[in-house]
């Protein structure tokens, strides 16, 4: 193999695999939503000439993903050398004068149809003919992509390279394009070969199927499983004991309202000053994130009750990011802490305190990091039973992430962004919510399976209450 074409490949790390590999089923798909809401709609030469520069200096946005005809094998990012830019970004306008609810109804379309997996997994839509009602904004730029490119942190950081700080900020000269060469599937097969040759990894198929049938049973059966492991992993012992007892014994039982899962989504968004959000968590001795959480956690206790059915605790699993300085610019790094969430607190301030020492003690458990450790088989196992165990495994109620945000208004193509709401994938459970502080508002994007939460309206109601709450708690603090 040539010096060029070598560089026209690399194997995918297996956090990324992992994630490719379970975007096969609807339910797990793990499609990442970006909503940035402009004041104007930019011309759109200039949006195209945003993202052709984009995609030259963010390499990710120009490979697609490659599989060898190997058994075992890691999928590899390509270089795409057919790389057509007009189907990746695209234009409409909504008909007549469009609202929130309207954009929002249409980005949950745009979400949830699949991305075409022979090109690079991204597509962004401008979208105009707003009414000015969502905070002055008169477009909106909808941005997708799969969660195998990025996590929320390392998107948020690609995102940079198309956004500058004032409408006229200059660019600079556009960059190269990056080297392609033509990649053949035989040149992904032997690179694969050439890797399992070495026993880096599963040695022989009689160990991929013993494997494949322990992640099965993990799934299906986690205890007795635990302990089959636990007998063999000399030193495994802490490892296993936090992952069951994170995964199983700590496990609150489901929430009797939010048991069912399907593939209909709804998004909703929910604004919160920052400074009031942040004084409550200051007044509990807590983080900005402990107070968001507690806004999902007191949300959810009011939606239990207004049905009747009040819970004391739920399962929300809780992203942890997991990269340090010198992390890639691409990809995923980050682990899950399982927290069970004291949804039977009223006190909004005692709820705080009680979720910031849950989150603390399960940074530290050695479970946090079980995505590590299981990737590097996942990455290699059939797409089939990929999904079989994730949907065995994800078993938690609710999921709430957060991302870094930005402390002063930027602009998109000499437009200003007013409002960035960020959606996460729901991959087999009730809710998904994500929080990014934007100038002085932090913007909460909400992403509901619809057959979990059967009141959607009623759900979205209760976490502005709850929001609405730690906003006055704040203000009087």
């Amino acid at each position: 193999m040539d010096s060029e074409s070598s560089r026209s490949f690399e194997r995918m790390a297996p956090e990324d695999a992992l994630m490719f590999r379970s975007d096969g089923d609807p339910g797990s798909r793990s499609t990442m939503l970006g909503m940035y809401v402009l004041d104007d709609c930019p011309d759109w030469s200039r949006v195209v000439d945003t993202f052709e520069r984009t995609s030259r200096l963010v390499p990710r946005l120009r490979q697609r993903v490659g599989r060898p005809a190997v058994l075992l094998s890691s999928p590899y990012w390509v270089q795409d050398d057919h790389f057509d830019l007009t189907y990746h970004v695209r234009h409409l306008k909504l008909s007549g004068e469009a609202n929130l609810r309207d954009l929002l109804d249409f980005a949950q379309l745009f979400a949830s149809s699949p991305l075409d997996r022979s090109r690079p997994l991204w597509e962004a839509t401008l979208v105009e003919g707003l009414d000015g009602s969502t905070a002055g904004g008169r477009a909106a730029l909808l941005l997708k992509s799969s969660h195998s490119i990025a996590d929320g942190v390392t998107a948020m950081k690609m995102a940079m390279s198309m956004l500058t700080a004032g409408p006229d900020t200059l660019p600079g000269p556009m960059p190269p394009p990056p080297a392609t060469a033509t990649v053949a599937r035989r040149d992904l097969s032997r690179d694969a070969a050439r890797e399992l040759s070495t026993g880096a990894y599963l040695r022989s198929g009689a160990t991929y199927w013993r494997t494949a049938r322990l992640a099965m049973g993990a799934a299906l059966r986690p205890v007795a499983t635990g302990r089959t492991v636990l007998s063999t992993v000399r030193g495994g012992a802490h490892v296993v004991g936090s992952v069951t007892k994170s995964l199983v014994l700590d496990r609150p039982q489901p929430s009797p309202v939010l048991r069912e899962r399907g593939y209909r989504r709804r998004l909703s968004v929910i604004e919160v000053p920052l400074a009031d959000l942040r004084r409550a968590a200051r007044m509990a001795g807590g983080s900005l994130n402990d107070a968001y959480l507690a806004g999902v956690v007191g949300g959810l206790r009011r939606y239990h009750d207004k049905l009747g059915s009040p819970v004391d605790a739920v399962s929300i699993a809780v992203p942890v990011a997991l990269r340090g300085e010198d992390a890639a610019a691409s990809g995923n790094n980050f682990g899950a802490a399982l927290v069970t969430a004291p949804v039977n607190e009223v006190d909004p301030i005692a709820r705080i305190g009680k979720i910031h020492d849950l989150v603390l003690a399960r940074r530290h458990e050695p479970s946090v990091n079980v995505l590590h450790w299981v990737a590097p088989m996942g990455a290699r196992l059939p797409d089939s039973i990929v999904q079989a165990v994730t949907s065995q495994v994800t078993r938690h109620d609710i999921q709430a992430s957060s991302i870094p945000g930005l402390a002063a208004p930027v602009h998109f193509a000499g437009s200003q962004v007013v409002r960035f709401y960020p959606f996460g994938p729901a991959p087999r459970v009730a809710a998904m919510t994500v929080m990014i502080p934007y100038a002085a508002v932090c913007a909460i994007g909400v992403n509901v399976d619809l057959a979990a939460v059967q009141e959607p309206a009623l759900f979205e109601a209760c976490l502005e209450d709850s929001f609405a709450e730690l906003i006055a708690v704040g203000r009087a603090g």
